[in-house]
């Protein structure tokens, strides 16, 4: 039962799925304490008041036990943490405090998270009818990507019963270290019937007095999400229920559990169901697994409510490293169709790092900085007016075919790559449509299929940014589509690194726009190098008319 205290943040501390960059109150099971770190926050202060709320008749802190992977202080009425390394690499900490009641001294904990949702793994809004960005799709018969009613966007469309399964399912492969912990966001709507009434008769999973009902309400539930490890075993999962009285979310997470005389095994620990307002919901949960002992756990939230929390549990066996999304059990007697849409999946775990490679921003007013320089006839120049700072900037009028860019070899092969630069398109910046032009090209010698491309289309009236990069084997992974409007100032920056080792699935590409993470992709991209950098405006076109600003371009290797 969830106590009715709240913590109180100082500084740019928030709950992961609201995460505003404001001080935000946070739910907490009465006694313990709950508080997620940003790694904006060089320290977080909790005001000892406001801790002790939730502690039955306490009067006043005695003492409280260092954390073990950050500094703790007491500074006038707030306690201080100030996280260290080891913090973010393992995810979390905890500290216990003792406290005065009238009638003796009582304990509680208080839980530091790292918020995870900073390092976006994929996302997916269902634009592509395909899936391609899935790993596995079991089985297609009971899938579809199909209109979803209230919204009118595209969703995966799942159909149950009759005790199949059928999910879509993505994995991060070959990545090291393990993921240990993070976040797996999205939106389910169970349309108009959700999974009951039962078809045929009547075999309940639960009863209904499981979630405050009657002893004859029926009771159905579906495991609609759950992160697995690679060996197969699950780390956590995503119950939704129906019932007369409602609908119902619910959440487990793994533990290993001692048994005497028996070894080891398993059990799984679960939160209350906790019915939605609505059954449209966007549905979030963060997860991190045991580092020493028992201080792994996870927390539920259903439209940015917090409804569940575990912690205290011995999960460290349990990495989830891959994701399933649709009917992963089958009522029994129930069958239906539900919609996933906008998934968003976030770990714990960061891209390579970078070191210099290249800095123009124009303030020399030429090109001297440039090894390479295209040589059509509308060739890029150094002028005042294509400045975004400073006072100059990079001008490329668009060419009647080919392309105008600057370039830059990079010498030695890079398996990693860092760019980014500011632009703005003038406003009479058109294509036909459906056409595109690339603004960036990571290039391999003389192989026209690039490993890296920053990609401008025209999708009707507007102007769409996406990322591709090259798999083993052929073929692209993208990110989705980000508007770049006219005669605006913007801010891009790619990332992109190819898989190590060779045969795993660990290679990525990153798309910021303004500084804000776009979209992540991960792909099996491993022996795949580049050589050469082009900024500009590469392949135009026929029909195509306007000019490209560049400014402040910065390269990293």
């Amino acid at each position: 039962m969830f106590g009715d205290r709240v913590v109180s943040f100082v500084g740019c501390l928030c709950l992961s799925w609201l995460c505003l960059g404001l001080a935000l109150a946070a739910p907490a099971l009465a006694g313990d304490d709950y508080v997620l770190v940003s790694r904006q926050d060089s320290s977080v202060s909790i005001t000892v008041s406001d801790l002790l709320a939730n502690d039955p008749e306490a009067v006043s802190l005695v003492s409280f036990v260092p954390a073990v992977r950050g500094a703790l202080s007491l500074s006038g009425p707030d306690l201080i943490y100030l996280p260290g390394a080891s913090f973010w690499t393992m995810g979390s900490d905890s500290f216990s405090y003792v406290y005065s009641t009238p009638k003796g001294n009582g304990t509680s904990v208080v839980y530091l998270i790292a918020d995870l949702k900073e390092d976006l793994e994929f996302s997916d809004t269902v634009d592509d009818p395909l899936l391609p960005d899935w790993q596995e799709v079991d089985p297609q018969s009971r899938l579809a990507v199909a209109v979803e009613p209230v919204t009118q966007n595209q969703a995966v469309l799942v159909t149950y019963g009759a005790g199949a399964t059928a999910y879509i399912e993505y994995q991060i492969v070959g990545r090291a270290p393990t993921v240990t912990g993070g976040n797996t966001d999205f939106v389910i709507d169970p349309g108009a019937d959700g999974i009951g009434p039962p078809v045929t008769g009547s075999n309940p999973f639960v009863t209904g007095a499981s979630i405050g009902g009657t002893d004859d309400e029926w009771v159905y539930e579906m495991v609609i999400a759950s992160g697995f490890t690679q060996g197969g075993d699950p780390a956590y999962e995503i119950v939704v229920q129906e019932a007369d009285s409602g609908t119902y979310l619910l959440m487990r997470a793994r533990r290993e559990l001692t048994i005497a005389n028996n070894g080891t095994n398993s059990e799984w620990v679960s939160t209350a169901p906790v019915e939605i307002g609505s059954k449209r919901a966007r549905v979030s949960l963060t997860w991190w697994s045991a580092a020493e002992g028992e201080d792994g756990g996870a927390m539920l939230a259903a439209d940015g409510k917090l409804i569940g929390w575990i912690s205290g549990i011995d999960n460290s066996g349990y990495l989830a490293d891959i994701w399933r999304f649709g009917s992963l059990t089958s009522p029994s007697g129930a069958a239906g169709q539900y919609y996933f849409d906008e998934f968003e999946f976030w770990s714990a775990t960061d891209p390579p790092a970078f070191t210099p490679l290249l800095a123009d921003g124009f303030e020399s007013a030429g090109l001297s900085l440039w090894s390479l320089v295209s040589v059509n006839a509308a060739l890029p120049s150094v002028t005042p007016a294509a400045a975004l700072s400073g006072g100059y900037g990079l001008e490329v009028a668009m060419p009647a075919s080919g392309s105008s860019y600057v370039g830059e070899p990079a010498n030695t092969a890079l398996n990693a790559l860092r760019v980014r630069f500011k632009l703005r398109l003038s406003a009479d910046f058109a294509m036909v449509d459906l056409k595109s032009v690339d603004l960036f090209n990571g290039r391999r010698g003389a192989n026209v299929q690039d490993p890296v491309r920053l990609r401008l289309r025209q999708l009707g009236s507007q102007l769409k940014l996406k990322a591709m990069a090259r798999k083993n084997g052929g073929g692209w992974v993208s990110t989705p589509w980000t508007v770049v409007p006219t005669e605006q100032v913007v801010e891009v920056e790619l990332h992109w690194w190819s898989a190590q080792p060779q045969t795993a699935m660990n290679g990525g590409v990153e798309l910021w726009v303004d500084g804000a993470l776009s979209s992540k992709r991960q792909l099996d991209n491993g022996g795949i190098d580049l050589d050469e950098l082009h900024f500009g405006l590469n392949v135009v076109p026929t029909g195509s008319v306007g000019t490209l600003y560049l400014d402040e371009i910065e390269g990293w290797r």
